[in-house]
């Protein structure tokens, strides 16, 4: 074999090495959730979301978050085209009186399930974009430290409905 004959087998050959491993790359998402395990993502899983229809802003959003995962998650933060702002709540008792605190984040343990509800966590739709009416619908997005991102489509409901479903 001449040098020049060696020379085109070994470019003939890197570009066939190159190819490959271009081919092989495009097939693959190598975007991780936010949180960075692509294999929490499947853990996570959001049921019976609602939001009751307001008589006034702000509007609250309840749900139940499965985590059938083998370790815990957390609920870091929520956003939704309803609202321009939305927080963490959780409902606790001072003395004998009930009020609202923003929370920063919500633990959602291993194996188990997280009921948000009137009278513990939630959320809370404030600044609402446009009137929320029975039959409509909103998107939340919800994202979590392993699982990462999550969306899903909520009905306005009557606030007399949310008792059955959730507690």
């Amino acid at each position: 074999m001449t040098s020049r004959t060696t020379i085109r087998s070994l470019t003939v050959i890197l570009g066939v090495v190159v190819l490959a491993i271009g081919i092989a790359g495009c097939g693959a998402d190598r975007r991780a959730p936010a949180g960075g395990n692509s294999e929490a993502a499947s853990t996570i899983r959001i049921v019976n979301a609602v939001v009751p229809e307001p008589p006034t802003d702000p509007a609250s959003a309840y749900m139940t978050i499965k985590n059938s995962g083998d370790e815990p998650d957390r609920l870091l933060r929520v956003q939704s085209d309803a609202a321009k702002t939305t927080e963490l709540h959780q409902t606790r008792m001072n003395g004998a009186a009930m009020s609202m605190v923003r929370i920063d984040a919500i633990e959602v343990p291993a194996r188990s399930d997280l009921a948000m509800q009137p009278g513990g966590y939630h959320l809370m739709l404030i600044d609402l974009t446009h009137p929320l009416r029975i039959g409509g619908q909103v998107t939340l997005t919800l994202t979590f430290e392993r699982a990462g991102v999550i969306s899903v489509v909520a009905p306005v409901v009557t606030a007399s409905s949310i008792g059955t479903m959730h507690r």
